[in-house]
Order: C-alpha cells, then structure tokens, then sequence
C-alpha cells in the first residue's frame, strides 16, 4: 500500500488508539447534518459570488463550479463568464491556455471540475464544443522533464474524450497519452506532495486505467494508491476524534503538522473534502470501497459538519471557498450515492447545482458552539492602494458598463469590450508610483491584429505626448505587443487618467472591432 506518511513511534500508539475508537462507534452518517452544512455552505456563496465573480479568473469560475455546480447569476450561468478564457490557436480552433494566469493553473483543471459537475459531453463553453476545446487545449506550458502532477487532466480526459491518442506539447517535447500516463503513475510514486495532496492524480489515474483497455496492465496501481489515501482519512479522523474529545494536545499538533493542515478549519475540510471525493469517484469508475474506509467517511463528515456550523461566521469566504467547495460537492455525493459500484449519471453529478433564486443575501448567523483552542479560520491581508481604487471606480463611471474595468487584482485591472477575445485588451496597472493605461495584446496567433497595433502607433504619437508614449512589441514572451501612456500617481488626477484612456479607447477600438467581428 503506497502511503506517504510514517508515524512517529512516540504518537502511532495513542493515534491508533483512537482509530480503534472511531471504528468501535460505527457511527452512522447525520444526514440532517450535513443537509444544515450545505444550506450553510449555499449561504456563504450566495452572499460572496459577486465578489468572486468580479476577481474575473479562471481558477475562481472552475471551482465555483466544482462546489457549487454552474450555478446562474444575473443571467449568466459561470460557464458563460468563462467563454473570453477560451482562445483560438493559429489554425482558429478553441483551446484554454494551460498552466497560464489567462487559463488553467493546473492542466486541464476547468476539464476536471466540469466533469465532476456532470457537464453534458454535448455543451459548449459560449459558441464553442466543449469537445473541440478540450481536444485542442494539448499544449502544456511546462517542461516534460519535471515531475507534475497531471491528476485534473486525467481525470478530465477519461470524462470527455473515448480515444486515448491524444498527443500533447510541452515545452521541450511531445508525449503520446499513454506516455503522460505512465509519468502520472511515476510522479504519484516519487513526486511532490503539493498539488491537492496527490488526490486527484489518485483520481485521474483510476478514471483512465479503468475507461480504456490499452491501459489495462496498469489497473494494478489502483487499490495501491487508493487505499493508501483512504488511509490518510483515518489520520484525519484521529485528529478530528481527539479535537471532539479535548485530549491528546500534543497528538493534536504533531497530526496538523505531519497533514499540513495546520490549526485552519478551512485546510481540514479540504483535505477531508478531496479524499471523500477520491472515494466516490473510485466506485464511479467500478471500485469496491471496503467498510473500514466507509466508516471513516462517516466520521470525518460528521465532525467537520459540527466544525463549520461553528466557524461559519469566521470564514473569509472570498479566497477559502475553494477549501470549502471540494468539501461540498464531495458530501452531496456521498449523500446521494449507493455503493453498488453503478457509474454516476451525469444527471446525479449535475444534481448539486446550486439554484440562486429564492436565496438572498444575509448577515452573519448567530455563533454556534463552543471554539476549540487548536483550531481557527485563517485571515488573508490584501491591500488595495486608495487612490488607484478612485481611479478605477472614477473610470467605469466614465466609460460605463461595457467598458468596465474587471478583476479584483490590487495592481491591475483589464477593461474588455463587448466581443473581443480575452487576448486583447486595455489595461489599468498600478507599478509602483506609476499609473500605466495600456492596450494589450496578449497572443500572436492574430497576425492582422498586430500590424494593426504597430500602424497605429504614430496616430497616438500624434495623440499623446511621445515622451509618455511606451512601445513594447516583444511582450507576452515575444508573441504579443503593448502600447500605453504612464503617469505620475500622485502628481495626476483620476480624471486625467481616466479620460485619457477614453481616448486610447476610441482612437483604436474601431479599426480593431472591425478586424474582430470580420474574423
């Protein structure tokens, strides 16, 4: 059994101790609990999604959905907040960008998270096939030669595609699908620890060895890293048993560190979260969960439900809703699943979703329970600086709705017009005691769209002081271009900036709009 951690000899007796424990009670699941959790849970995202909607990136809209499902808001369901994320390569064809602050931080993790949402094969993402995205989003900004963790992208691919021939493009060489596979099983084995605590490369991996037969031969590796995570869950029921119980403080501290969960309720729900997810998904894929882990489940699930009734009102919501997102789609799941090892319909994946209307906006509930001394939520410290904050509010006021500047970013926001691609567009960015306006194009796949911007620039010159004109034709790694004025923060009003970019954007918007709806 593959398992990454070795008990300390002076902790193994009483941490055992308490498993035998736990396994005695067979505790059973409180479903009425866990029905008051989610209702927390849809709460706390109800009454933070405009501000996580406005940080305006893909790893927010992804797991948005992983928790909460494609969930609509002021018309829109998230996957259409997603479609200026999806680009188009030099041959036209839709692709996300991996590894990339403009796309997937993992790859293929919007992929995996739409699969665990029950997202129909058949959808698209705006205009685009989901299918055609997917299939062409396989090239990975990474070197081949390191050790990744390709877990949301196996898992991703076992969902939405039938073949695995699929071929992807580092950045210093292809690899054929089977290839990447066995480099999965490799880094699962010998790789970092740091990317979802291997859960999903446990998950990915069991998804594609059982869809497809050419991997048949590497089935084996399935109950040997599975029941090495499942493990993992008794560790994080003994933490959670001696929490319930007030005792073992020094137990206590030596399992948040050896988990890496610290004192933070948030880490605790993630960690129980992802291997609870792992579980379901293993039956999904036709695995046989045996009792032991089952019970443990139940546990876990129980005490991290009384956890977050507690601290529901202490949450920073806003950037742990990802911790607290794995955790609820992982408990709706298990609610709803019988473990006869039948495949999840996409229907019963889908049934999670979580309907808006009828929910509305509240203050903080009453505090429940008692705190516990070994536990807290954690506190996130952004700055945002005043007077930029000013000029972006002056701005959208200015320019308006369609021109609004988007993100929630304390150095930089990016104004998009109605129809343009996400590569392209105006940009406010704070650089120390500099305000820079520019116009960004972020790609080199347009190539009319460049020279465009190039025969532009004496216009501007003309325009604008040159002196305050910058050019920079090499940005984006020497694929895109860039052109902006900058000013003194302190010794500029709000109103010179704003209405400066006003400027920029209408002496190049038309010519560019004209190059974008023609294409």
């Amino acid at each position: 059994m593959w398992i990454p951690f070795k008990l300390d000899s002076r902790f193994s007796e009483s941490i055992n101790d308490s498993i035998n424990q736990i396994e005695n009670q067979q505790e059973n699941l409180d479903v009425e609990s866990l029905n008051e959790t989610v209702e927390i849970l849809n709460q706390l995202m109800v009454n933070n999604i405009h501000n996580i909607i406005d940080r305006d990136g893909m790893p927010y809209y992804c797991h948005i959905i992983n928790g909460w499902g494609n969930v609509e808001y002021e018309g829109k369901t998230i996957i259409d907040y997603m479609e200026t994320f999806v680009h188009l390569n030099k041959k036209g064809l839709p692709h996300i960008r991996q590894n990339s602050p403009e796309g997937d931080f993992h790859p293929w993790q919007t992929f995996a998270y739409l699969a665990m949402s029950g997202f129909e094969k058949e959808g698209h993402i705006g205009r685009h096939s989901i299918i055609e995205t997917v299939k062409n989003s396989n090239v990975i900004n990474l070197p081949s030669t390191e050790s990744h963790d390709f877990g949301h992208l196996l898992f991703g691919y076992a969902y939405f595609l039938d073949n695995p021939d699929l071929e992807f493009t580092f950045k210093d060489t292809k690899l054929k699908f089977g290839q990447l596979l066995e480099k999965a099983i490799e880094s699962h084995e010998n790789g970092p620890f740091t990317v979802c605590r291997k859960v999903h490369l446990t998950e990915g991996i069991i998804a594609t060895t059982n869809k497809f037969k050419e991997f048949e031969h590497l089935r084996k590796y399935n109950e040997y890293f599975l029941h090495g995570q499942l493990e993992i869950l008794k560790l994080l029921g003994s933490l959670l048993y001696f929490l319930k119980t007030n005792t073992g403080k020094d137990t206590i501290l030596y399992l948040q560190d050896l988990l890496k969960v610290g004192p933070y309720v948030e880490n605790l729900s993630f960690y129980v979260g992802h291997l609870v997810e792992l579980a379901m998904f293993a039956v999904h894929y036709g695995m046989t969960i045996p009792k032991e882990y089952l019970l443990f489940c139940n546990y876990t699930i129980n005490r991290m439900n009384e956890l977050i009734g507690i601290y529901q009102n202490d949450f920073e919501f806003e950037h742990c809703f990802l911790h607290l997102g794995h955790y609820r789609r992982s408990i709706t799941l298990f609610k709803d699943l019988n473990f006869d090892c039948q495949k999840i319909s996409s229907e019963i994946l889908a049934d999670f979703t979580l309907e808006l209307n009828g929910i509305t906006a509240i203050s903080k509930s009453k505090k429940l329970g008692k705190r516990n001394e070994f536990l807290k939520t954690a506190h996130y410290e952004v700055t945002f600086d005043d007077s930029f904050e000013e000029l972006i509010n002056y701005s959208d006021k200015l320019l308006g709705n369609d021109l609004k500047a988007r993100g929630r970013f304390p150095h930089f926001r990016r104004i998009i017009p109605n129809g343009w691609p996400r590569f392209l567009h105006y940009e406010y960015l704070l650089e120390e005691n500099n305000v820079l306006i520019e116009l960004h194009m972020e790609s080199g796949f347009n190539e009319a769209l460049k020279e465009l911007l190039k025969k532009n620039e004496s216009k501007l010159k003309e325009m604008f002081n040159p002196n305050e004109l910058h050019v920079d034709d090499k940005w984006f790694g020497g694929n895109g271009y860039r052109i902006g004025l900058k000013f003194k923060q302190n010794a500029t009003t709000k109103e010179e900036i704003a209405k400066k970019m006003e400027m920029l954007i209408n002496a190049t918007s038309p010519e560019l709009n004209s190059i974008i709806n023609g294409r």
